[in-house]
């Protein structure tokens, strides 16, 4: 016959180890009560009763539970989690096996890959909360900067299927300053658009010119090259044909002849 081991008290230094540990673990304590436990048992007792999530629960029994039961759905749902379960458990003690005979190789990067393996697992909640304050900031938040800069901010809470082409214009051109790019390529973004539409759109390019991006700018409507370019470039089946101030490319002769043609170039040049 074996008899039951008998508790010991805790000697002083384990008492004392105890407090000093208690106030460490509480907060896991609480949380797993309020969190975890609470929610498990209270579950179980709605599921014995009728409740829509406004006002007082009403006892059914195991009405719920014979419903349940005749339901195929459950059964569906039923043999799709075992299903998963028997695949995705072996999978992935098979691979966390594997990962941690890598993570455990005696090789000179590993302290890197253990660095980038175990990084989003360590990295604290609140270093991501801030990155999105900092993001979503309506004071000083980058989405806010940029759709404030191509005239969005008012905009901002629409799905993009609301918006109108001008607008989704405007919204790709955000999408591109929110990178914060040190050049800027914007092919025929002025394409569609009436002449006030142009002239929103001319101020937006210079906005963000003025914050010191270089813009390269791909446009045949000719009042958008003279409002916006301090350069302008002439390509003629892919070779340079001018590059110069945008009065003086304009003017030349080779550009007209390009653009409109040599007999429309030559009467302007007569006339």
């Amino acid at each position: 016959m074996i008899a039951a081991p008998r508790l010991r008290r805790l000697t002083v230094d384990e008492r004392r180890s105890l407090r000093t540990a208690l106030p460490f673990i509480a907060p896991w304590i609480v949380g797993f009560i309020a969190f975890t436990l609470y929610p498990i048992f209270y579950s179980l007792y709605l599921s014995f009763t009728r409740y829509s999530g406004f006002g007082d629960a009403t006892p059914v029994g195991f009405e719920n539970y014979t419903h349940m039961a005749s339901d195929p759905l459950f059964w569906q749902a039923l043999g799709n989690t075992f299903y998963y379960t028997a695949l995705a458990v072996p999978v992935g003690v098979v691979v966390a096996i594997a990962l941690a005979m890598m993570m455990n190789q005696n090789v000179r990067e590993v302290a890197f890959y253990r660095a980038a393996f175990y990084l989003p697992s360590i990295l604290p909640l609140f270093a991501l909360t801030f990155i999105f304050i900092v993001l979503l900031n309506p004071g000083f938040g980058l989405v806010d900067y940029v759709l404030e800069l191509v005239g969005l901010r008012t905009k901002a809470d629409l799905p993009v299927t609301a918006l109108t082409i001008p607008d989704r214009k405007r919204l790709e051109v955000a999408r591109a300053v929110a990178t914060r790019p040190r050049l800027l390529l914007l092919d025929e973004v002025m394409a569609g658009l009436n002449d006030v539409e142009i002239d929103d759109a001319l101020d937006i390019v210079r906005t963000v010119r003025d914050t010191g991006v270089t813009v390269v700018l791909i446009e045949h409507v000719m009042r958008v090259i003279v409002g916006v370019c301090q350069r302008v470039i002439v390509l003629d089946l892919g070779r340079p044909l001018a590059d110069g101030p945008p009065d003086v490319v304009l003017r030349d002769q080779r550009v007209i002849e390009a653009y409109l043609g040599e007999k429309y170039a030559r009467r302007l040049r007569d006339g």
